[in-house]
């Protein structure tokens, strides 16, 4: 995704010129059109990996405590993946505007789960190095 977006940057930046030389050589102005649809398919990636951090937070809920302990930093790392991927979509300007109020709404989730997670995290490694 990281990558996606850096090329986003770096050809939404060259579009006139490589529009120039795509004219000279008869060439379909596609990469417009490239840009906007790998822009359009980012929030879909995000959609997947909220629904992923999702499943693994309600089953990480359903453990017992002593399975919960042992789970809690896979999950943490999981919803902290998530998390940040929702924010390089969040702060990019093109991906942002095709975010849906549903998607930004499970991003606050998202946020305070990890949250929570982190601080269970912590007690985790310390019950466990104990």
């Amino acid at each position: 995704q990281k990558q996606s977006i850096e090329l986003i940057d770096r050809f939404q930046a060259q579009i006139t010129p490589l529009g120039r030389r795509f004219s000279q050589a008869r060439l379909p102005p596609t990469l417009p059109i490239s840009i906007r649809l790998t822009t359009r398919a980012l929030p879909a990636l995000l959609s997947d990996v909220l629904a992923l951090a999702d499943e693994e937070y309600v089953g990480w809920g359903l453990e017992t405590t002593a399975k919960r302990r042992f789970r809690t930093p896979r999950t943490h790392a999981v919803l902290f993946a998530a998390q940040q991927i929702a924010v390089d979509q969040k702060g990019h300007p093109q991906v942002k505007l095709y975010l849906s109020s549903q998607a930004l709404e499970a991003l606050d989730i998202l946020g305070a789960r990890e949250a929570e997670l982190r601080e269970a995290a912590a007690a985790a490694n310390a019950a466990l190095a104990a």
